[in-house]
């Protein structure tokens, strides 16, 4: 009796052996899905649009779309584009985090042939654009030499602009002047950085706000710039009460150069 029982047991160890190495092999050989990778079906009839994670990579078609967007790329999608002849009011939009690369082709844009937002990448290699380029946000355009000469512009105005608006919103307070306010203070700047005839040149400051505003502005120094001379700026608008400030700030550098905005 005992020798049926050990040789029953020997039997089920042996079968559940041989079932967990059948699953075992039915689980290795059983494909990864990444849905993020695999994107909706493309008609080329249609607008097409990639978003969340996806990471598409499509050949050249023939697009002619009456309406909309024929490519829209928003979130986390990277889209590339190769070889394509399209032609709608807007051939590409980017926006989010999107990377969209336009690798050969024509894309044509009766209203705009990319616009571009956010903090979308849109990169060129060898297409054409024929339409308007829009962009907006912290948006970049990799590829076109006026476009990235533009970046290089906002870099600059970004690095040395941003300290261009201290000490406007105290300048108000010491005086007592509170509600609706707005100005624009401009500074030249030498090529060593240092500012020189500041001018209050619009808004409606009071006296005292004014006088406080250019001997604020004549102090600025760009400290460790060393380059073309320029003019720091800060434009604003908005509320200030004792206790809150409600208000839109656009510090900027600008150097001489004639094709700078």
């Amino acid at each position: 009796m005992i020798k049926k029982i050990l040789v029953l047991l020997g039997g089920l160890t042996v079968l559940a052996l041989i079932v967990y190495v059948a699953q075992s092999r039915r689980e290795a050989v059983r494909p990864e899905t990444t849905p993020d990778l695999v994107g909706p079906v493309y008609d080329p009839t249609k607008p097409f649009a990639c978003g969340g994670s996806m990471a598409l990579d499509l050949e050249g078609k023939t697009v002619d779309l009456a309406e909309g967007e024929a490519f829209s790329a928003g979130g986390d999608c990277r889209l590339v584009l190769r070889n394509f002849a399209v032609k709608a009011p807007v051939a590409v939009s980017a926006g989010g985090d999107a990377v969209v690369v336009l690798e050969g082709g024509t894309f044509e844009g009766t209203q705009a042939a990319v616009s571009v937002g956010g903090n979308a990448t849109l990169e060129v290699r060898g297409a054409a654009l024929i339409g308007s380029i829009q962009r907006s946000g912290e948006a970049r355009i990799v590829g076109l030499p006026e476009e990235e000469k533009r970046d290089e512009t906002l870099d600059m105005s970004r690095r040395w602009g941003k300290g261009a608006c201290d000490g406007v919103v105290a300048c108000y307070k010491n005086a007592g002047e509170f509600g609706r306010i707005s100005g624009r203070v401009e500074i030249d700047i030498d090529g060593k950085g240092a500012g020189t005839n500041p001018l209050y040149v619009a808004g409606q400051a009071p006296a005292a706000v004014k006088t406080c505003l250019i001997e604020n502005a004549g102090k600025k120094h760009l400290a460790g710039y060393d380059g073309p001379a320029g003019k720091l700026i800060c434009e604003y608008s908005g509320t200030l009460t004792q206790e809150t400030e409600m208000m839109t700030w656009s510090p900027a550098f600008l150097t001489a150069e004639p094709n700078q905005p």
